[in-house]
């Protein structure tokens, strides 16, 4: 394996465990301070999405996804609101987002997504704050 390419799997890796809050990549401070709260109670919040790819990539991302494991939408929108006001507009699909950042973050809680008809409205969403990474994964393209 080239090079390169160890740095990307160790970046990959990196990014997936998110064991230190020390990172270079968060673009606000706010956010950082953010995480850390969520993790202060004992969750474990991980980028997800098209940010990470970003990352690898070396590329600038338009918004951040946080998928924050071991926590309800509740408990979740009673952390976020400390920081700002919560929009709950896609909370039927277990999403929230936190207005007044210097970039669009949502925030979302592990889903799995069934077909049940046609169009967004055919999507039968079931959030499970046990639900692995492995889980949550499957439903990720």
């Amino acid at each position: 394996m080239s090079v390169r390419g160890k740095d990307l799997l160790g970046k990959i890796f990196y990014l997936r465990q998110m064991k230190s809050l020390d990172m270079n990549y968060i673009v606000d401070m706010n956010l950082k301070t953010i995480l850390r709260a969520i993790k202060d109670k004992g969750y474990t919040p991980l980028f997800v999405g098209g940010y990470v790819r970003d990352q690898i990539l070396g590329l600038a991302s338009k918004d951040i996804d946080v998928e924050v494991y071991g926590t309800s939408l509740s408990d979740l929108s009673v952390i976020l609101s400390q920081f700002g006001e919560v929009d709950l507009v896609g909370a039927s699909f277990g999403i929230l987002k936190l207005k007044g950042l210097n970039i669009d973050v949502d925030f979302s809680i592990p889903r799995s997504d069934n077909k049940i008809g046609s169009g967004h409205k055919g999507i039968q969403v079931l959030t499970n704050k046990d639900m692995t990474f492995v889980e949550a994964a499957r439903r990720r393209d």
